[in-house]
């Protein structure tokens, strides 16, 4: 782990998906979507606590087989994953909270790791939002995807679901992840804000507060969430037929069987 580190993980994790329901539960690979997120933070090993918040019961089996993974039973009704997160962490001591959504079973160890170094390094900032390239036209256009516009220093100042595409977009525009931070001090009141927004993009609350910095940290490999029977399809493919993607699983499998 990381020197003088105190940065805490957080999965909210909810089964009451509606375009994929349970899909935390589904398995690739014999393992479930949950543990393929779990696993890859064990195996970037930067932090210092890693929490699983749900309401739900079948989530806690699945975390009951982890020696140091903690779940936290979270209210059932949240506006938004980061919500319930930092209800999860108000009791907590901590310097940093990674927000991992928990159908982002390609995301790398290495990228994780990426991640946060960077967020360690930053003084300025307050919350950081991992982005990656869009990849063509169809994804500018998928409302699916959360769109960043970002100014000359990489920060965030728009966010939207549907942007008509132009060649030139592609510079200032990045894809939205499921990896946000926040540092400790700004964790009350992303917590408190309202939801005010009708495109349901839960960062554009934080850039109504002029103090609340959302600074874009760039990764390297694209990847996508899992929110459709395609997408899990999708998922399963890449499992078998990448090579990283099947060196990682292979590492944790070895590691889980110990």
């Amino acid at each position: 782990m990381l020197k003088n580190n105190n940065t805490i993980a957080v999965i909210p994790a909810r089964l009451n998906s509606i375009r994929l329901p349970n899909k935390l539960l589904l398995k690739i690979g014999g393992t479930t979507i949950l543990e393929h997120v779990i696993n890859r933070l064990i195996l970037s090993n930067v932090f210092s606590k890693i929490i699983v918040a749900s309401p739900n019961v079948e989530i806690k089996k699945i975390i009951k087989k982890y020696k140091n993974v903690y779940f936290f039973k979270s209210k059932k009704k949240h506006f938004s994953g980061t919500s319930r997160s930092i209800e999860a962490v108000k009791n907590i001591n901590f310097s940093k909270l990674v927000v991992v959504f928990g159908d982002e079973p390609l995301i790398r160890p290495n990228e994780i790791k990426y991640f946060t170094k960077k967020i360690l390094r930053d003084r300025k900032n307050n919350v950081w939002n991992a982005t990656i390239d869009i990849k063509n036209k169809h994804e500018f256009k998928d409302k699916g995807i959360v769109k960043c516009f970002l100014d000359k220093n990489d920060n965030i100042f728009n966010l939207k679901r549907y942007v008509e595409y132009e060649p030139k977009l592609k510079k200032i525009i990045k894809k939205s992840v499921g990896l946000i931070a926040f540092k400790s001090d700004i964790v009350k009141k992303i917590y408190d804000l309202k939801k005010t927004n009708t495109e349901k993009i839960e960062q554009l609350n934080f850039l109504k507060d002029k103090k609340i910095l959302l600074k874009s940290i760039k990764l390297k490999y694209n990847f996508f969430s899992i929110n459709t029977i395609n997408d899990l399809n999708k998922v399963k493919k890449l499992f078998k037929s990448n090579r990283i993607q099947k060196k990682i699983s292979t590492v944790y499998k070895i590691r889980n069987n110990r």
